[in-house]
């Protein structure tokens, strides 16, 4: 009798990484998982790297949130979507700056975002956006504090203010800066 093997087939199996902190989601991605303790390793891993987040605004002194993260009612659409970041509402041509340390990945102008800036950090990307002007350069390396743009109203807004993103490096899992800041 001649036994063949067949090769071991593996079908990945999604599972989506939810994190909340006061009933309010802070984290979410989808995860690749093979085995249970990769699904172990990897929510542990998740975990680490919501704590290497920046840890203060892009601007200073701000006084309010005007959109938080999560789902609302987008104002110019009028729509139900998913905020990916915060606004912050500031005069036209307050100082926007880095939170933290990284390198300058783009630049550029979008309908939705209008003139925007988005910076590499470690295991995070930030992106600032509905700039007035863009006082960095894709590939120029910014510490902490460093000026990077000027508030404005550019793409898709309603008013002065900087949309603000904290992003999963090679990902697009978005994450509540919020959450990070109290």
């Amino acid at each position: 009798m001649n036994i063949k093997t067949l090769p071991l087939i593996t079908i990945p199996v999604f599972l989506t990484c939810v994190i909340f902190i006061e009933g309010r989601i802070i984290h979410r991605n989808l995860i690749e998982i093979k085995t249970l303790a990769e699904a172990k390793t990897k929510l542990k891993n998740n975990i680490k790297e919501l704590r290497e987040d920046p840890k203060k605004y892009p601007i200073k002194n701000i006084k309010r949130i005007s959109s938080s993260f999560g789902e609302r009612i987008h104002p110019v659409t009028k729509k139900i979507s998913f905020h990916t970041g915060i606004d912050i509402p500031a005069l036209k041509y307050t100082t926007v700056i880095s939170p933290s340390s990284g390198i300058v990945e783009e630049t550029g102008k979008s309908i939705k975002y209008g003139n925007f800036i988005l910076i590499d950090h470690n295991n995070t990307k930030t992106k600032y956006g509905h700039l007035n002007k863009i006082l960095v350069e894709p590939g120029e390396k910014v510490k902490e504090n460093t000026p990077i743009g000027l508030v404005g109203s550019t793409g898709r807004s309603t008013g002065n203010h900087l949309h603000w993103e904290i992003i999963k490096k090679d990902s697009s899992c978005y994450k509540d800066p919020e959450v990070f800041l109290k």
